[in-house]
């Protein structure tokens, strides 16, 4: 990335337009993973972050605990205290919540769109350059 914006500033900004663009499929298969497990707070609590180092570009998907406190422990649940809770208020009885893994499998299903998305940017600014 600092080669390229030593090269073309608008080029470079190019580049980093098409990784924003790219991410958004990955964001959208996590939402849809999470609405589909049900749980629609989580869907609205996908959040995705990039950055552009000197040598690489990166981009993060995860989930704003903030918005949705209750994604982490049903996605990865430990059949403890956290996904537990009584029936009814009685505290004699008590119920396991069911896992609902939308993390992986929304990461896995947008991972491949992502990467085609991020090869066309690549190819862009290959074709720019050549």
């Amino acid at each position: 990335m600092r080669d390229l914006r030593a090269v073309d500033r608008n080029l470079s900004n190019e580049m980093k337009r098409g990784i924003r663009k790219a991410e958004q499929p990955a964001k959208r298969a996590m939402q849809e993973s999470a609405a589909a497990a049900g749980m629609m707070k989580a869907s609205r609590a996908v959040k995705t972050s990039n950055r552009f180092s000197g040598k690489s570009a990166s981009l993060r998907l995860r989930v704003d605990s903030g918005i949705a406190p209750n994604a982490r422990p049903l996605d990865k649940p430990n059949h403890g205290a956290f996904n537990r809770h009584p029936v009814w208020g009685n505290r004699r009885n008590w119920v396991d919540q069911p896992e609902r893994k939308f993390f992986d499998r929304g990461a896995d299903a947008g991972l491949k769109a992502c990467q085609n998305e991020m090869e066309d940017a690549l190819n862009a600014v290959v074709r720019a350059l050549s």
